[in-house]
């Protein structure tokens, strides 16, 4: 597996945080805080997938739990 720096992580977890404000308009603190503390860069590039692609903020959350 290839080395993840701490910038790209960052940046990963910002792109998520952007792709679900714009699909439902904000982010409700509980998600932003699970996703600011994943480590690891293989989980927040399939949850960034995710966040593209549920239909709500309820279906995001689930996938969360599933994420953990």
């Amino acid at each position: 597996m290839a080395y993840v720096t701490s910038i790209e992580r960052l940046a990963k977890k910002e792109m998520i945080l952007e792709a679900i404000s714009t699909r439902f308009k904000s982010v409700p603190e509980d998600i932003a805080s699970f996703i600011n503390n994943i480590k690891a860069a293989d989980k927040l590039k399939a949850i960034f997938r995710q966040a593209i692609t549920c239909e709500s903020l309820d279906d995001f959350r689930e996938i969360l739990k599933t994420a953990d």
